[in-house]
C-alpha cells in the first residue's frame, strides 16, 4: 500500500464513510428487538465455545462440597437398606445430623419435599420433629409459583430454616443466574443467608455464572469435591465401617449442598461447558460466585461499540487502500481473527471478561463488502481498463498476477533495464504479392504460433507490424532473468517454425524463415500516445539497436542476432558466437554482434566446435592475419558448407587481401541500410 497515494486520493474519505456506516448498521442490528435475537444466538455460540477451552479451576479445596445422589448411591441404598427412590426423609435428617456432628457450616437440600407423607412410621410431623432436633443451619429447595408465592413444603419443621427457589434462569443453557425471583431467594442465596454470610454480588439483578469447570473433566474428576450420598449414609448407619471412604474432616467448616445427579431424575441441566450439568452443581457454582464476588463480567456496551467502530475502520482501510485481492482477504482475516482472539483472551483470564464478538464481526463483514465493492466498481475501474487493453499481449501467468495486484501495472513511464526482441518474416513482401487475399489466414496462423512461444516465456507483446512482432521483457512485472527469457523465446520460435512447415506450406507460405534481433539495455517503458489511443511500449536507443539487429541477419545469413549486452547476461545458459563488429545506420560506434546458436547443451556438440573455431578465426581477422583466419574458415566450411557467417567472413577476407583496410581500421563493418 502506497501511503502517499492513499492520502492523496478519495480513498480516505471512502474508507471513513464505509467504516462509520458499517459500524452504525452493526450496532443497530445488535440493538433492534428482532435482529438482536440472532446476534445473541451468535454471541452464545462463542460464549459456550470459549468456556469449553477455558482452563479448569479445581474447587477441591474450596468452601463448597456436594453430596450427590448418583446412580451408585441409588443402587447401593436399594440393595443395602431396601429403600427405593424417593428415599424416606429420615435419610435427610441423618445426613443433616452427620454434617452437624462433622462441623459443617451449613447444609442445603436441593431436593423438593413437596409431597405429603401422612401414614406409616414417618409422617410430615415426625420428620419435622427430628429436623427440629438439629442445630446446623439448613436451607431447603422450594418452587416459586407463577403468582410469586412459595410452593408446598411438606415436612413440619418448626425451627428457623431458609427456603430457596430452584428456578434460577430463563434460558435453556444456564449461562446467567437470578439470585432472587419475586422477592424469593434462590437456593444458593438462601444457603448463604442460612450460614449468615453476606453475598459479595448484588442479589437484585442477574449475573453471568463464573463456571470453574465442567461437571467432570477429561479424567472423569469432578470440579467440585463430590461425595456419593451412599457413603454418607454408610458413615451414619455404621460409624465403624471403613468402606465409606469419608471422614468428618471432609465437611468441617464447609457449605454442604445435597442434590440429585443420577440420570433420569430430571435434575440434569445444560451449561456452556457441559451439555449435562446437574442442577445441584449450578447452585454450588452460584454459591461460590456470591461467596467470592465472582461472575463473568460483561464488557460495557459502549466498549463493544467502540471495538466495532475500530474493526470496521481497519477493514475499510485495508479493503479500500490495498489493491491486491489476496491482501484484501488477508486484512479481513487478520481483523476477524483479532476480534475472536481478543474476546477469548479476555474471557480466559482469572476474571472472566465477556466481550461479545458478533457485533464487531458483523461490522467487519459489512465493511469488507463495502470496501471491496467500492474498490471494484470505482477505484479499480482504471486498472481494469488497462488490464483489458493488455490482456491480448500478456501471458496468462503475468495477467493473473496483474489481476491480483493491479498496482504492479504502473500507469506512468519508467526507465528500466530490459530486453527487447524484434522478429520479421523473410520475403514477406513477395509472399503478399503472390498470395494476395490468401495472405490473411496464413499470416494469422503464423503470428499466433510465434506469439504463443513468446507468451509461454512471459514476454509482453508490444505490437504487430505486418509480419513483424515486437516483444519485451521485465515489464509490467519484474523479471530479473529477462535476457534469458528472450533467448529462450527466440530459440522456441526457431523450433516452432520448423515444426509447422507443412501447415504453413498448405497455406501457401513455403520455407518461411524468421529473422530475430535481440538487445538488452536501459529503456523507457510506459503508456505513450494520445487521449484517444494509448500504447504500452518501450522506447530508447537500446530499442533502436535491437530493431537494427533483426535485418542484420541478412548480412550473415543467420536467424538470431544478439547484442553484446544480452550475451553478457545469458552466456552461461546459451551458446553464442561473435560474427561481427557492426556500425548500424545512424551510429558511429560499432557494436559486437553475436549469433544465438542454441542452449548450453550444444557446447559439447559440433556446433560448440564451430563457435569456438569461428571465434578464433574472427580474432585473427581483427588482427589482419587474413591467411590464418581463412585457413580456419576453410576448414570449417568443409564441415559446415551452408554456414552464413563463414561465407560472409571469407568474402571480406578475400576483399581485404585485394584492398586492405586503412591503418585506423577497427574491424567494424558499416551497415549501408537499416
Amino acid at each position: 500500500m502506497n501511503v502517499k497515494n492513499f492520502f492523496s486520493s478519495r480513498r480516505p474519505v471512502a474508507a471513513l464513510v464505509i467504516a462509520m456506516l458499517s459500524a452504525a448498521v452493526a450496532i443497530a442490528v445488535d440493538q433492534m428487538p428482532v435482529t438482536s435475537l440472532g446476534m445473541q444466538f451468535a454471541d452464545n455460540v462463542f460464549y459456550d465455545w470459549f468456556y469449553r477451552y477455558r482452563p479448569v479451576e479445581s474447587q477441591r479445596n474450596g468452601d463448597v462440597v456436594i453430596v450427590a445422589v448418583d446412580d451408585k448411591s441409588l443402587g447401593e441404598v436399594d440393595r443395602g437398606l431396601e429403600f427405593g427412590w424417593p428415599w424416606p426423609r429420615i435419610v435427610w435428617y441423618m445426613v443433616a445430623k452427620y454434617m452437624q456432628d462433622a462441623g459443617a457450616r451449613v447444609v442445603a437440600f436441593d431436593i423438593l419435599m413437596s409431597e405429603r407423607v401422612a401414614s406409616g412410621a414417618e409422617t410430615d410431623e415426625t420428620i419435622g420433629e427430628r429436623m427440629d432436633e438439629t442445630t446446623i443451619p439448613m436451607a431447603f429447595a422450594r418452587v416459586v409459583q407463577k403468582d410469586g408465592q412459595w410452593g408446598r413444603f411438606a415436612p413440619k419443621i418448626s425451627r428457623p430454616v431458609e427456603f430457596g427457589g430452584t428456578d434460577v434462569t430463563t434460558e435453556k443453557v444456564y449461562r446467567d443466574f437470578i439470585p432472587q425471583r419475586s422477592d424469593k431467594p434462590s437456593l444458593a442465596l438462601a444457603t448463604l443467608r442460612a450460614a449468615g454470610i453476606e453475598p459479595k454480588l448484588p442479589v437484585d439483578q442477574p449475573f453471568l455464572l463464573h463456571y470453574y469447570g465442567p461437571h467432570r473433566d477429561n479424567d472423569d474428576k469432578p470440579t467440585f469435591p463430590t461425595w456419593s450420598a451412599s457413603r454418607v449414609i454408610t458413615a451414619v448407619t455404621d460409624p465403624e465401617a471403613r468402606n465409606s471412604g469419608i471422614t468428618p474432616e471432609d465437611f468441617k467448616g464447609k457449605i454442604v449442598i445435597v442434590g440429585v445427579v443420577a440420570d433420569g431424575q430430571h435434575d440434569i441441566k445444560s451449561a456452556p461447558n457441559s451439555p449435562r450439568m446437574p442442577g445441584v452443581e449450578i447452585q454450588a457454582t452460584a454459591i461460590a460466585n456470591m461467596l467470592r464476588g465472582q461472575s463473568a463480567r460483561h464488557v460495557p456496551s459502549g466498549v463493544a461499540s467502540i471495538v466495532a467502530v475500530m474493526c470496521s475502520f481497519l477493514t475499510a482501510v485495508g479493503t479500500v487502500a490495498i489493491r491486491s485481492a489476496g491482501a484484501k482477504s488477508g486484512t479481513v482475516l487478520c481483523v476477524t481473527v483479532g476480534i475472536v482472539l481478543t474476546s477469548y483472551l479476555l474471557f480466559s483470564g482469572k476474571t472472566i471478561n465477556w466481550l461479545p464478538p458478533s457485533m464487531a464481526l458483523l461490522a467487519v463483514v459489512i465493511a469488507a463488502i463495502g470496501g471491496i465493492s467500492w474498490s471494484y466498481f470505482l477505484e479499480d475501474r482504471q486498472a481494469r481498463m488497462l488490464l483489458k487493453a493488455l490482456e491480448t499481449c500478456l501471458s496468462p501467468s503475468v495477467a493473473a498476477e496483474l489481476a491480483a495486484n493491479p498496482r504492479k501495472l504502473a500507469v506512468g513511464g519508467r526507465q528500466l533495464e530490459m530486453t527487447v526482441m524484434f522478429t520479421d518474416l523473410a520475403g514477406f513482401t513477395a509472399l503478399t504479392e503472390e498470395l494476395k487475399e490468401k495472405i490473411e489466414p496464413a499470416l494469422n496462423y503464423y503470428l499466433g504460433e510465434m506469439s504463443e512461444q513468446i507468451l509461454q516465456r512471459d514476454g509482453t507483446l508490444d505490437k504487430y507490424i505486418g509480419d513483424a512482432i515486437m516483444t519485451f521483457w521485465n515489464a509490467p512485472l519484474s523479471q530479473p532473468d529477462h535476457a534469458l527469457r528472450a533467448c529462450e523465446a527466440a530459440l522456441a520460435i526457431q523450433r516452432r517454425e520448423r515444426e509447422i512447415r507443412e501447415p504453413m506450406a498448405a497455406l501457401g507460405m513455403k520455407n518461411t524463415i524468421t529473422r530475430i534481433g535481440i538487445n538488452s539495455g536501459s529503456m523507457f517503458v510506459g503508456f505513450t500516445g494520445s487521449q484517444r489511443k494509448l500504447n504500452y511500449t518501450v522506447l530508447g536507443d537500446s530499442v533502436n539497436l535491437a530493431a537494427r539487429l533483426e535485418p542484420a541477419n541478412k548480412l550473415y545469413n543467420t536467424q538470431i542476432c544478439v547484442a553484446e549486452n544480452t550475451v553478457v547476461q545469458a552466456k552461461d545458459k546459451f551458446l553464442f558466437r561473435k560474427v561481427d563488429l557492426l556500425t548500424v545506420k545512424g551510429k558511429t560506434q560499432p557494436m559486437a554482434v553475436y549469433e544465438l546458436m542454441g542452449d548450453e547443451s550444444m557446447r559439447n556438440t559440433e556446433f560448440g566446435i564451430l563457435a569456438r573455431r569461428f571465434d578464433e578465426a574472427f580474432e585473427l581477422y581483427l588482427a589482419r592475419n587474413w591467411d590464418a583466419a581463412d585457413t580456419i574458415l576453410l576448414e570449417l566450411k568443409r564441415r559446415f558448407p551452408d554456414d552464413g557467417p563463414i561465407k560472409t567472413l571469407r568474402e571480406r577476407i578475400a576483399a581485404f587481401k585485394l584492398a586492405p583496410p586503412p591503418m585506423d581500421w577497427n574491424g567494424a563493418y558499416v551497415a549501408k541500410s537499416k
